[in-house]
This record gives structure tokens, sequence and C-alpha cells, in this order.
């Protein structure tokens, strides 16, 4: 089954997927760590790079920045041994975002403008989570695409959107084109049983403050 969501922007986009967690999530272990999870899952998110109301109230200031220095620092996380911004920046000497940016640039239909942050051979303490990122123009916007292997619903996802996003922001600047939508296929979603308490709280807490927000 795939399950298939859209969301106007980040905190909208986690809101949801953390509700698709609880109602359709199914208990796995990750080795000793029990969590629920949900298969399959595509989420659209129309304005990726936008901050609103539930990423204002509930979201982690110190994750937001955590995850934009990951994806824009080419310095490595040392339990990591890369960074994202690193992969993005300099993956074996190549500037992944400036090619993809180029190749739009001489071919602005082009489909191969697609960056890569998975090395197999090097990432045996930790395999991305986001294996690609993919950019594209049509419709005079860039439109990008996503392949997760796996996703942390809860604490992270929304500080993962606004960091794709906010490279969506840069690429778009160069090309002189608005962003667009930022599509999310996740192969697992998931949440882990420590979090369970917040998550649910953060539903309850996160549905009124958006009831208040369209009174």
């Amino acid at each position: 089954m795939v399950y298939v969501l859209r969301a106007h922007s980040a905190g909208y986009a986690w809101q949801k997927a953390v509700q698709l967690i609880f109602a359709r999530g199914k208990t796995v272990y990750d080795g000793k760590k029990r969590l629920k999870e949900v298969l399959n899952v595509v989420i659209s998110i129309r304005n990726p790079d936008m901050t609103d109301i539930i990423v204002r109230n509930f979201g982690d200031r110190t994750m937001i920045e955590w995850m934009e220095n990951n994806f824009l620092s080419v310095q490595p996380i040392p339990d990591w041994g890369y960074s994202y911004g690193q992969r993005l920046r300099s993956f074996l000497g190549m500037d992944q975002l400036s090619e993809a940016i180029r190749k739009l640039q001489r071919n602005p239909e082009s489909k191969s403008a697609t960056v890569m942050f998975a090395l197999p051979p090097e990432d045996h303490r930790h395999m991305p989570c986001i294996i690609a990122l993919d950019l594209k123009i049509r419709k005079e916007k860039l439109i990008g695409a996503a392949f997760f292997r796996s996703q942390d619903g809860f604490k992270k996802f929304y500080a993962d959107i606004l960091a794709l996003g906010k490279i969506m922001s840069q690429a778009s600047m160069a090309l002189h084109i608005p962003v667009g939508t930022l599509v999310l296929s996740i192969v697992s979603l998931h949440a882990y049983t420590e979090d369970f308490k917040k998550g649910k709280r953060f539903i309850l807490e996160s549905e009124q403050a958006y009831r208040d927000d369209t009174a």
C-alpha cells in the first residue's frame, strides 16, 4: 500500500506524517529500538522553504539549526564521517549542486539534475536517510523530489523539509525562478517509543493551533 499526503508547508507535512504514523503505523523493532512504522509514504509540500505556525510553535530551533548546518556545511558530522553539505558540495571533489544548476541552465528541461548522498563503500557507520535529491524546472518553477530510505517522522521531519527547501531556494536564486513543490518518497516513516507521548500530544496541540490560525 502507498500513502499519499499533501501539505501546504513543512509544519503541516510534519503534522500529517505524525498523524499517519499513529493511525496506521505497525510495531517493528530495529535492533532493540521499538517503533511505529508506515511503509511507502509520498508527501507533497507546496512551499518547502516556508516556516509556518506549526514549526514556529512546536519545532525545535536547535534541531532546525543543526539540520541547516548539516546541509550547508562541508564539515563532517563526527559520528557519520560526512555531512549532507559535504556530499552536496564536495563529493569526491565534485560540487554536485553547482553541476545540477549548470545542467538546468544549459537545458531547462533536463531530467538529470540529480544529486546523490549515499556512498556505500564509506557509509557503513551511517547510511544517509536521504539517498537522492532531484531538481527539475517545469512550468517555470523549480520542483524537487527526494528519496528517503528512512525518516524519523516526529523528531526531525520538519527540519529535513526546511533544509531541503533551503537547498532548493539556493538553486532557484541561481536559476532566477521561484521554488515550487517538493515531493518526498519515504520507504520507512516512523516514530520511536520514547517519542510516543510527545507525538500524541503534538497531534492534539498542533490541530488546535491550526484551528486557531484558520479561525
